[in-house]
């Protein structure tokens, strides 16, 4: 996998909120552990925990992007550089992601 921000953004039809066009994603995650330097981190709702409270930690593992259903200034001000996209629904982006 080797995906530019603007190939995310097309594919999941979604916003840059913050960061550089310019990173490039060579993996994808759904869990903020395994977050690493060129992942995206999908952050998903379950029935007991949300996602989007690991944004940061995804970021702090060393992802390059994350898509989001919410903004998330404050993640960006600590982790200037990387690109926040946001979607409307982040489980349906990341099929419209693996559709790609």
């Amino acid at each position: 996998m080797n995906l530019s921000i603007a190939d995310i953004l097309s594919a999941t039809r979604g916003t840059l909120l913050a960061g550089g066009a310019s990173a490039r994603v060579h993996a994808v995650t759904i869990d903020s552990r395994s977050a690493a330097p060129g992942s995206l981190f999908v952050p998903l709702r379950g029935t007991r925990h949300d996602g989007h409270a690991f944004i940061e930690t995804a970021f702090a593992q060393g992802a390059s992007a994350a898509l989001t259903e919410q903004a998330s200034a404050a993640a960006m001000e600590r982790f200037p550089g990387r690109a926040l996209i946001g979607v409307a629904n982040a489980l349906q982006a990341l099929g419209d992601l693996a559709a790609c």
